[in-house]
């Protein structure tokens, strides 16, 4: 499988988030559906994580067509990869699909938020 970089990727958080993502990658590059991959957020942690979730949402248009949560462990401060796997249905129509992915911290409280843009 082939890891690759996505380069059309954006920061929907906000300028207080506690995970600084400096690049998005994907295995395998880029995603087909009916396969199971996972998508690394590659970045800055600015201070240290006791626990938290990763949150991933695929959307065609409005439609949300898979949902997945992945734990995040503890780790200290420094440079860090939050890996989430993730499915785009093998029966998924041809187009351009959003993924959401979203990390809070133990409390909830959000650290990283991207959006990429893949087309099938």
């Amino acid at each position: 499988m082939a890891t690759g970089e996505y380069t059309n990727w954006t920061n929907i958080g906000t300028a207080a988030d506690d995970f600084t993502v400096k690049r998005v990658e994907s295995s395998p590059y880029p995603l087909e559906k009916g396969t199971t991959g996972t998508i690394s957020l590659v970045g800055t942690l600015n201070r240290p994580l006791t626990g938290g979730t990763l949150s991933t949402a695929i959307k065609y248009g409005l439609v949300t067509v898979s949902k997945e949560q992945t734990q995040l462990d503890a780790r200290e401060a420094g440079e860090h990869s939050l890996v989430a796997k993730t499915t785009i249905p093998a029966d998924g129509a041809p187009g351009t699909y959003a993924i959401t992915i979203t990390a809070t911290n133990e409390q909830a409280t959000e650290i990283c938020a991207v959006q990429i843009q893949i087309k099938i």
